[in-house]
């Protein structure tokens, strides 16, 4: 695999593709704080030109990579394979929800079962549903911008 390819999902491909054309490219910032790991993509530049600031304290005090080329860049479209119910805690503090451990277990097993592709998200709109989407098909942000 190679480290300079980025991925994103496709509802973020236009807005990728606007930074990357009017605001400097994309900024990749990784997360310092242990506890929340991660990273995220923001503009490299303002609207006004200038650097884009450091996002909140848990990020590095610099960008990990500036993305000025289109052709780093890869968009995966996600499908759902998978919608199911899962049951929700309170935390030992009472202040967030948590998965039961059968639901956690559930929601583990099928990931597993789809792959390393696979990715799980929340609906809200249901009740405590989780889906399971995986990636079905991955272009260049250049291939996916012209078929829109």
């Amino acid at each position: 695999m190679d480290d300079k390819i980025i991925r994103v999902a496709a509802g973020n491909a236009p807005k990728i593709a606007f930074w990357l054309e009017k605001r400097g490219g994309v900024a990749l910032w990784q997360r310092i704080n242990p506890s929340n790991l991660g990273s995220i993509f923001v503009p490299a530049k303002q609207e006004n030109g200038e650097p884009t600031q450091k996002p909140s304290w848990q990020y590095a005090d610099a960008p990990e990579r500036i993305i000025t080329d289109p052709n780093e860049v890869r968009v995966f479209v996600p499908v759902v394979v998978a919608r199911f119910h899962v049951a929700v805690r309170r935390s030992s503090n009472g202040m967030m929800l948590k998965l039961t451990d059968g639901s956690s277990e559930r929601l583990r097993r099928a990931l597993e079962k789809h792959g390393p592709t696979s990715n799980y998200y929340f609906d809200y709109d249901e009740v405590n549903n989780c889906v399971i989407t995986v990636q079905k098909e991955e272009k260049t942000l250049r291939e996916f911008m012209l078929k829109k």
